[in-house]
């Protein structure tokens, strides 16, 4: 399997309403990725305390299990951020089933 380069995108968040947090979100998603790669993964992580900012983790530069590890917790992080997306869009405040 070909390792792909991660995108961590942290979107400042401070300034926006907290029920159109998730709309901003997918806007700011579609701006920047607007079709899906088949050589990068992006993860859009709302950022409330601090600016906006791009991370990348290339693969060549670590090794396999360091790289599995990353892939593993960007997942989970990612499918976190998705939970809190989904009860802002619900709720109007952001609820993870682990609190």
């Amino acid at each position: 399997m070909k390792q792909k380069l991660f995108f961590v995108v942290y979107v400042d968040v401070s300034r926006i309403a907290i029920e159109d947090t998730a709309g901003y979100i997918n806007n700011v998603a579609k701006s920047l990725c607007p079709s899906p790669r088949e050589d990068a993964e992006f993860y859009f992580i709302p950022n409330t305390q601090g600016e906006s900012k791009i991370e990348c983790l290339n693969p060549v530069r670590v090794s396999d299990d360091e790289y599995a590890e990353v892939e593993k917790n960007v997942r989970e992080m990612s499918q976190k951020v998705n939970e809190c997306l989904a009860g802002l869009r619900q709720k109007g405040k952001c609820e993870t089933k682990n609190g």
